[in-house]
């Protein structure tokens, strides 16, 4: 972990990573990727006033990290979809910036097949195509919605333990109107 609730361990532990890094890549022939997911938890904008000592520990941490980031010698992957919370500073020390979009038809059909193996009871009798063109979902959600209708099918008592399309529209459906950022102006009521 990189940030701390005690004073002046957040800016250690930045040292420590970068430092510990370089040490671990000089003691390998192929050196390692410096993976950090969910990046924008730690690459944030500073403070333009700071009010408190906190805001001030926080650009202290901005600070080290774009020092640690400029002379670093590696391969670093930052992940993230809050683009908009990381400090403009940043964009120049990452060399090559990638947007993923969300998934097309073509591609949903690449993982709906991915995530639904045949070795599933019946899900060799499942219309992924019809799946991929209904449904706008990552990859992620396609695995956690399989997952879900695969455990419903097998939880079922007799024959009818095969996984059915039934299952997949029922998790797709759950996993559509769940979702953190769908548009909210689908909760209400309809006055007619």
């Amino acid at each position: 972990l990189i940030q701390s609730k005690w004073v002046g361990d957040s800016e250690k532990n930045i040292r420590r990573l970068f430092v510990q890094f370089e040490k671990i890549s000089r003691m390998m022939d192929n050196p390692p990727i410096l993976l950090i997911n969910e990046a924008d938890q730690l690459f944030s904008k500073r403070f333009g006033s700071t009010k408190s000592s906190v805001d001030v520990m926080h650009n202290s941490m901005q600070n080290l990290l774009l020092e640690g980031l400029e002379s670093f010698k590696g391969l670093l992957i930052a992940t993230t979809n809050h683009i908009t919370s990381f400090d403009k500073a940043y964009s120049r020390r990452f060399h090559l910036k990638l947007e993923l979009p969300l998934p097309g038809k073509r591609e949903r059909k690449k993982l709906w097949d991915l995530h639904l193996p045949k070795s599933i009871p019946g899900a060799d009798e499942i219309d992924i195509t019809e799946l991929s063109s209904v449904y706008n979902l990552t990859g992620g959600q396609i695995s956690v919605i399989v997952k879900n209708a695969v455990t419903q099918a097998a939880s079922r008592i007799g024959k009818k333990q095969k996984l059915e399309i039934s299952d997949l529209h029922k998790f797709c459906d759950i996993e559509k109107y769940t979702m953190f950022d769908r548009n909210i102006s689908d909760i209400g009521f309809a006055v007619s």
